[in-house]
């Protein structure tokens, strides 16, 4: 019965493995909204909308089927929830991965030496049966556990990202290309049509849905088509199979990204870039955009290079890294392809993803990151055998293993989102604090991350105070969220529909040929006008408020003049506008109650150090200004108790 059991454990450990890693996952969970993308891609998921560029359309669409389960919980929590299933599904893939190449590794050591020959004695006494081994069982699971807890990728577990379903996909196809390549080291002359279809069709798939997902999984291709041609060489049939995956990979993408184009069609809820035709496709796909983020300035190049190799002990930890030595010192005599492959791999995705300049960088090293914890693997697996070659030294080894992975666990459980409400708490207590039909103007620096995206799950998803009308100065450059902020909005831009009709047809001319300097700058002119004619339009009809980030930024790098003499004030989570800044505007009267995890990110930051500055300016400088000396200080008293720690800038907005 033991034997039995044990029998059991070793044949599915792989599936036990992810289960744990899956159930510590959704122990770790965001329950809401967090910072970023995550309320955008939530509510885009709960209505099959289309997201910001590169529209992720397998991502939004398994995420629309998933959160219409009947499921009692939140739609984002559903949204976060399938973001475990999908990273645990990853370190799945990549346990299977360790294994075909332990298998491979350890039939090339029967026919090869090493250097070392205390290593190579013990090598020939305990190869034979190494791959059945329980210990290279347990090895390849605390690889597994030491892939999952990596910092970056565990990160990906605990709210909605499109990473999650790409470290997935990424596993998967790397674990299907090795599986087939390493198995078919002898050349066939032989062609049966049916055979390749059936023996190869997984790997177009995973390729074909994981650039339908993100398209960062191209970062692999070179390498595997290296690795492909390494191993079946150029014949009839290694083209024939070479055109079926390429013709079947660009068959799924573009079944995935046509969809887009449906969709779009039918004015969803959330409808980024409107791509409803195949020119406004290829231009969401292409994320123009965001195309001066490639390959910006040597110096860009330089600094992302440096932060990749400076943040290896945080996402790592230093005790995993001390096996890559043993890994590069050995790995080539064993496998001269599998060596090379690994290689151009990392170098590929090492070399695009330091030219691209965006926020979330780190998660654009993700192949990387499995390279390098395919090494540790091999480095762990040539210790351990070096040290059963000693009295007791499996024990050594293993004691040694798990305490390596306390310790990774224990060094990023910090990436826990269990209690992180911070982000809903501050959304919901700001719409609270507004008066009917109030008008929010936000910046494109850093507002979209605490402030933009939460409410657009916030109003839309859940419905709280659709009356708010938040409008994101960012954003507003581009002419599909003007229909957008239209259909949400009806009578929205009546008062401004010349500068509406001037932006646009600037903005066309302007990406017919984006180089033209003039034709840019034109652009800016009317973005410009435009943002000046809505804001004076609504300061009529609507109490208008601005962020903080707004009022240090666009409310002076576009000259914005307000009719009528109105003015900032600073108010409690906003500015507001008014029409005579010299009669008092008294403190609105409403509790303030964020929830903050032990550990906070710089995104909270952002929250504190912006509310806590308008309060400090509202107590210092507002209050003052009239007189009020003790309201002051109970704001100063509401500001230190509600925002610990703020970093407090001594600045004036009226300076503006």
């Amino acid at each position: 019965m033991i034997n039995r059991t044990i029998l059991l454990l070793t044949r599915h450990f792989k599936i036990i493995v992810s289960t744990i890693v899956l159930i510590i996952y959704i122990y770790t969970l965001a329950p809401t909204v967090v910072q970023i993308d995550s309320g955008e891609l939530a509510a885009t998921q709960y209505f099959l909308g289309i997201t910001h560029p590169t529209g992720y359309p397998l991502f939004t669409i398994i995420g629309w089927l998933f959160v219409h389960i009947p499921f009692p919980a939140s739609k984002v929590y559903l949204s976060n929830l399938l973001a475990a299933f999908w990273t645990a599904g990853g370190v799945f893939y990549f346990m299977a991965l360790l294994e075909i190449l332990s298998k491979k590794f350890h039939t090339e050591l029967q026919k090869k030496q090493l250097s070392t020959k205390k290593l190579r004695s013990g090598l020939d006494k305990h190869v034979n049966n190494i791959y059945h081994s329980y210990w290279i069982i347990i090895t390849i699971a605390v690889n597994g556990f030491y892939f999952a807890f990596n910092k970056i990728i565990w990160l990906q577990s605990t709210s909605v990202e499109v990473y999650s379903l790409h470290i997935m996909l990424l596993t998967g196809l790397i674990y299907s290309c090795f599986k087939i390549m390493l198995n078919q080291s002898e050349r066939s002359d032989s062609f049966n049509v049916k055979e390749i279809i059936s023996q190869w069709w997984h790997v177009p798939l995973f390729l074909g849905l994981g650039i339908g997902n993100h398209l960062s999984i191209v970062f692999a291709i070179p390498g595997l088509v290296v690795f492909y041609f390494i191993v079946k060489r150029f014949d009839r049939n290694s083209i024939f199979v070479f055109l079926f995956i390429l013709l079947s990979t660009l068959g799924v993408a573009t079944i995935l990204y046509l969809f887009l184009i449906f969709r779009a069609g039918h004015g969803p809820e959330f409808n980024w870039g409107e791509p409803s035709t195949f020119s406004s496709l290829l231009y969401h796909i292409e994320g123009k955009q965001y195309s001066d983020g490639f390959f910006r300035s040597i110096e860009a190049t330089e600094f992302n290079l440096e932060a990749f190799f400076r943040t290896l002990p945080i996402v790592f930890g230093f005790a995993p890294l001390v096996f890559l030595p043993f890994s590069l010192i050995y790995l080539r005599k064993v496998s001269k392809t599998v060596s090379v492959i690994l290689i151009i791999l990392f170098i590929t995705n090492l070399f695009l993803a330091i030219n691209y300049k965006i926020y979330d960088l780190m998660t654009y090293f993700i192949l990387c990151y499995l390279v390098m914890h395919v090494l540790i693997y091999q480095g762990v697996v040539i210790v351990g055998e070096y040290l059963k070659l000693f009295r007791n030294g499996v024990y050594i080894f293993f004691i040694f293993l798990f305490t390596i992975l306390i310790i990774e666990v224990s060094q990023n459980i910090g990436v826990s989102h269990r209690n992180l409400y911070t982000f809903e708490d501050y959304s919901k207590n700001l719409l609270s604090s507004l008066p009917e039909n109030s008008v929010i103007f936000s910046s494109v620096h850093h507002d979209w991350e605490y402030l933009t995206s939460p409410l657009f799950y916030f109003q839309r998803v859940e419905n709280i105070r659709k009356d708010i009308i938040p409008i994101n100065a960012g954003l507003l450059g581009m002419p599909w969220y003007i229909h957008q902020l239209s259909k949400w909005y009806p009578g929205l831009f009546n008062e401004c529909k010349k500068e509406v009709a001037d932006f646009e047809e600037s903005s066309k001319n302007f990406d017919a040929d984006i180089s033209d300097l003039y034709k840019k700058e034109v652009l800016n002119l009317c973005y410009k006008n435009l943002l000046n004619a809505l804001i004076n339009s609504l300061i009529k009809t609507h109490q208008v408020y601005f962020s903080y980030n707004f009022v240090y930024n666009e409310f002076g790098d576009f000259k914005i003049v307000l009719s009528e003499k109105h003015a900032p004030i600073p108010e409690l989570f906003l500015y507001k506008i008014v029409k005579n800044p010299t009669i008092y505007s008294p403190f609105p009267k409403v509790k303030i109650n964020i929830r903050y995890p032990e550990i906070q990110s710089e995104y909270i930051g952002l929250i504190k150090n912006s509310t806590a500055n308008i309060l400090y300016e509202r107590a210092t400088i507002y209050e003052r200004f009239f007189k009020h000396i003790e309201r002051g200080d109970s704001i100063l008293k509401l500001m230190n108790s509600n925002f610990p720690s703020a970093e407090i800038i001594h600045r004036n907005p009226f300076g503006n």
